[in-house]
């Protein structure tokens, strides 16, 4: 039975990606959200929940890809096409609204994303490239500064060369060899979790400040850390 409780938490991140995706199209974005921290809490907790009942399998892993999928390729994709459509004078005309189709890159470019960590062994202890589940939480956050006009910047996120912009460096940095940690603690060292312990602290700070406003940032945030992280080792593999 315990075998089921894994695969069965992968289900319902799936299950609640299907519906984040239905309701992107209703409009109803603040559900979106909703959904969508379900399927965070439901991707964290299925491989969590593997490891500590020691039940992992090849098929809980391809299960999850395809779950992700849907709630981290597809579901962020739908989001900026959105996004798209709602800039005045950019309206569909037709059944495709050819001006958001540029959006589509990022489920393409998560599904190479996704298929290559399946087969690279070496993203267990950090990433390479941006994870699926962070850039969903990037345009999730530009999804609610648009809808709540968070500080008056609902003009600047629908702009079509903001998102535009956003859509390509964000598809590219799915796939890019760019070094970024995770935040598994495997110890309580100081100094090998500083970059997570830093990080953890700014986004609360962020979000308790400025709400949902925070979401795209703290991304951006996560990028940096990374990438300074990345040069400092590199650094010091020189030196050594």
């Amino acid at each position: 039975m315990k075998r089921l409780i894994p695969n069965a938490l992968t289900l319902i991140n799936l299950l609640a990606g299907s519906m984040a995706v239905i309701a992107v199209l209703q409009g109803a974005y603040l559900l979106v959200a909703l959904l969508l921290a379900l399927c965070l809490l439901a991707d964290y907790l299925d491989g969590f929940f593997a490891r500590l009942l020691k039940v992992q399998s090849a098929l809980g892993g391809q299960l999850d890809s395809l779950a992700d999928m849907v709630s981290f390729g597809l579901l962020p994709g739908l989001i900026a096409y959105s996004l798209i459509d709602e800039i005045p004078g950019m309206q569909a005309a037709g059944v495709f609204n050819l001006y958001g189709l540029p959006a589509l890159l990022i489920p393409v470019l998560s599904a190479i994303r996704l298929g290559r960590f399946n087969l690279d062994e070496s993203q267990q202890n950090g990433f390479k490239g941006l994870a699926t589940p962070a850039n969903t939480i990037f345009f999730m956050g530009l999804m609610l500064v648009s809808y709540r006009d968070s500080f008056h910047l609902r003009e600047w996120v629908l702009n079509s060369y903001f998102l535009y912009a956003c859509i390509l460096l964000f598809s590219y940095l799915l796939v890019a060899p760019l070094p970024m940690f995770n935040l598994k603690f495997k110890n309580l060292s100081w100094k090998e979790n500083l970059s997570r312990i830093l990080f953890l602290m700014t986004s609360f700070l962020m979000l308790v400040l400025v709400k949902e406003a925070a979401f795209s940032a703290i991304i951006f945030i996560y990028i940096l850390f990374s990438v300074i992280e990345s040069l400092l080792h590199t650094r010091t593999s020189r030196l050594a």
